[in-house]
């Protein structure tokens, strides 16, 4: 039985801020100049990102590769929206 709610458990505990899940990816974004932390960091939440850390991994030509993380918290607000996940939340 543990097993198969162990994923619910988790959203219940994403839910209450105990614990978060961390997504790690790689972006490309156009280097213009003056290139520095203030320039990526704004590109990066742009996209609608709020980095925990990030590097510059490649460079090519004028493209920026950089390998990020950050908290997933798309999936964890769209659950908190809903009635079902809502309810849980309030009562737990």
């Amino acid at each position: 039985m543990f097993c198969n709610n162990f994923g619910f458990m988790l959203k219940l505990l994403c839910l209450k801020g105990l614990i978060m899940e961390i997504v790690s990816k790689l972006v490309e974004i156009e280097a213009q100049a003056p290139i520095d932390n203030n320039y990526i960091e704004k590109k990066i939440r742009d996209m609608g990102i709020e980095p925990l850390r990030w590097a510059i991994v490649k460079v090519k030509n004028n493209i920026l590769t950089i390998s990020l993380a950050y908290e997933n918290t798309e999936e964890i607000q769209t659950a908190k929206k809903t009635g079902f996940f809502r309810a849980l939340y309030e009562n737990l």
